[in-house]
C-alpha cells in the first residue's frame, strides 16, 4: 500500500506514531499501528497526511522506540515519454556510471601524458637556459679580459716598448723609419738608431759600468762564494744529528758515534708509552685497532642496558647509544647480532 509506515518491534505491543514536517511542525500524533499478521512483530500504520521527507516517531506508550524519515514509493511509467520496464533506470544509471569511470580514466591518462610532456619540455628548456647562462658567463669573462687587455695590458706593453726603444736609441719618443717595411730594412734602421744612441758619452759610460760589474761578479764575488763552500772541516765541524762526520766510513755508518742503534734488538716501550694514544670514543662500531681497544674498555665500564631483544652500550655521557646488538632466544640457544 502506498504511503504506508512499516516498523519491526517486539510482538504483541501497542504502538502509535506521530508525523512531523522536516521543519518540526506536527502533522498528526497518536495514530495507532496494527501488528499484521498478529504476533508477527511487523507493525503497519497509514498516515492521514504525509509528504516526502517528513519525520516519523514511533511510541510504545512509555518510550520513543523508533525514528525515521518518510520516503514514498514511486512507480515510474515513462521517462521522457518512453515506457519503462523493470530496472530500466537502474540499467541506465549503471551505464552512466560505467561511462563516467571510463571518462575519468581517459582524462587521467591524458592529464598524466600532458604532465609528462610538460615536464620533459621544462627539463629540456631548463638545460638550454643553463647552457645559455654558462655561455653568457663565458662571453662576459672574455669581454672582461679584452677590456683589461685593451685598457691596461696593451697600453702598458706599448709604453714598455717605447721606453725600451728610447733607451736603445737614446732619443725620447724614437720611431723606427716608416720606410723600413721589410726585415732587412727594419734591422738596418734599428742598427742605425742603436749606433746613434750608443755614440753619446753618457750611454758609453753606462755600458762601461755594467761591464765592470759583470767582471767583478765573475772574477771575484762568485769565486769567493765557491771557495766558501769548500771550507767544511769534517774533523771538527758539526752536522745536525751527527756528532762528527769524520767518525763515519760508509753510508750505513751515518748514525752517530754512540752505536746506540747498531742492532734491532733490546727495544722496549716506555712505561707511559701508550699514554699518548687518543682515547676518544668511536662514533659507532670501531673501524681500527685503536678504536677496538677503546671500545672494548667501554663495553665493560660504560653504562649498558639489556632488554629481552636488545643490548645497548652507551657513550661516556650515559644517554647516547654507542652500539646496539639484537638479542634472540629459542628453546636451546641464544643469539646476539653484530654491533651496529
Amino acid at each position: 500500500m502506498a504511503n504506508e509506515i512499516t516498523f519491526g518491534w517486539k510482538s504483541d505491543e501497542s504502538l502509535t506514531f506521530a508525523v512531523f514536517t522536516d521543519a518540526g511542525s506536527q502533522r498528526e500524533t497518536g495514530t495507532t499501528m496494527t501488528e499484521t499478521p498478529v504476533s508477527s512483530g511487523l507493525y503497519l500504520g497509514t498516515p492521514t497526511a504525509i509528504s516526502n521527507g517528513d519525520l516519523v516517531v514511533i511510541d510504545d506508550g512509555t518510550y520513543k522506540v523508533g525514528y525515521g524519515q518518510y520516503q514514498p514509493e514511486v512507480d515510474t511509467v515513462k521517462v521522457s515519454g518512453t515506457a519503462q520496464t523493470a530496472n530500466d533506470n537502474g540499467a541506465d544509471i549503471n551505464a552512466i556510471l560505467a561511462d563516467t569511470d571510463t571518462m575519468e580514466a581517459d582524462l587521467k591518462t591524458h592529464i598524466d601524458s600532458a604532465e609528462a610532456d610538460l615536464t620533459t619540455e621544462i627539463d629540456a628548456n631548463e638545460t638550454k637556459i643553463d647552457t645559455a647562462i654558462s655561455n653568457i658567463a663565458t662571453v662576459n669573462g672574455i669581454v672582461d679580459d679584452i677590456l683589461v687587455d685593451t685598457g691596461t695590458t696593451i697600453p702598458a706593453t706599448i709604453t714598455t716598448a717605447q721606453n725600451d726603444l728610447d733607451i736603445i736609441t737614446g732619443t725620447s719618443g724614437a720611431l723606427i723609419d716608416t720606410d723600413a717595411v721589410d726585415a732587412d730594412a727594419i734591422k738596418a734602421d734599428a742598427v742605425t738608431e742603436i749606433q746613434s744612441g750608443m755614440a753619446t758619452e753618457t750611454k758609453q759610460d753606462t755600458i762601461d759600468g755594467i761591464v765592470d760589474n759583470i767582471l767583478t761578479d765573475t772574477g771575484t764575488t762568485i769565486p769567493n762564494q765557491i771557495t766558501a763552500l769548500n771550507n767544511f772541516d769534517p774533523d771538527n765541524d758539526d752536522v745536525a744529528k751527527v756528532t762528527l762526520v769524520a767518525t763515519t766510513t760508509t753510508n750505513t755508518d751515518m748514525r752517530g758515534t754512540d752505536d746506540a742503534n747498531t742492532t734491532k734488538t733490546g727495544f722496549k716501550l716506555a712505561s707511559d708509552g701508550l699514554d699518548s694514544i687518543a682515547i676518544t670514543e668511536p662514533s659507532g662500531v670501531a673501524s681500527n685497532f685503536r678504536e677496538m681497544i677503546v671500545q672494548l674498555w667501554r663495553r665493560f665500564h660504560n653504562k649498558s642496558k639489556m632488554t629481552a631483544d636488545k643490548l645497548t652500550v652507551y657513550k661516556d655521557d650515559g644517554t647516547t647509544a654507542a652500539t646496539e646488538q639484537t638479542l634472540a632466544e629459542t628453546d636451546d640457544e641464544q643469539n646476539m647480532s653484530a654491533a651496529s
